[in-house]
């Protein structure tokens, strides 16, 4: 089966990144930390043998940028303007003709290993969406098939929670499958209990 994985990220050099950690840290600090967890993210990905894109917002511009994407062999699109549900259903859809399996992950877990997705693409195998819970209720992964993330769609979300995913699957009888709780890095809390 035919596999893709996006990377959703906000571009560190085009907008202004985890402004959660503004108290805790100068703008420049959180630029550098946002740039080494994408740049993590796209190293622990390079490897996997799949069509990769990273999504940014608001751009894709910046020498930052395109170093990402030539030195991890990663093709950068445009994150469509809206509510995180409208990103990452844009993300699910636009290759749903081409990738049999497609997956989504967030770009501030520094433990997500290429081991997820494997695990991901494996179980996609016997069942039509895959879950990664992280520690603050939320997801640091979606991987469906078949047309099992309509349900995102209509969400008009900013914030998601691992619960609403869940019931929307057992709602629209859709057979999922959770992968192990990671943590993200959104607050300082986040940050200092590292």
């Amino acid at each position: 089966m035919s596999s893709v994985l996006n990377i959703l990220a906000k571009n560190p050099e085009g907008s202004d990144c985890k402004t959660r950690l503004s108290g805790l840290l100068t703008k420049d600090e959180r630029i550098f930390l946002s740039k080494e967890m994408l740049k993590i993210t796209c190293g622990e990905m390079s490897s996997i043998d799949v069509d990769k894109f990273l999504y940014l917002y608001p751009n894709t511009s910046g020498d930052f940028v395109k170093n990402l994407s030539s030195d991890y062999g990663i093709k950068t699109l445009r994150q469509p303007i809206g509510p995180l549900s409208k990103k990452i259903y844009t993300a699910l859809e636009s290759r749903k003709n081409k990738f049999e399996k497609r997956v989504v992950i967030g770009s501030d877990i520094p433990s997500l290993s290429k081991s997820e997705i494997y695990d991901c693409l494996d179980y996609l195998d016997y069942c039509d969406l895959v879950l990664g819970p992280s520690k603050d209720n939320g997801f640091y992964l979606v991987g469906v098939k078949n047309q099992s993330h309509e349900f995102f769609k209509n969400m008009n979300l900013n914030e998601i929670h691992v619960n609403d995913v869940i019931n929307s699957c057992r709602a629209k009888k859709i057979k999922y499958r959770l992968l192990r709780v990671l943590k993200d890095i959104d607050t300082p809390h986040d940050l200092l209990s590292l």
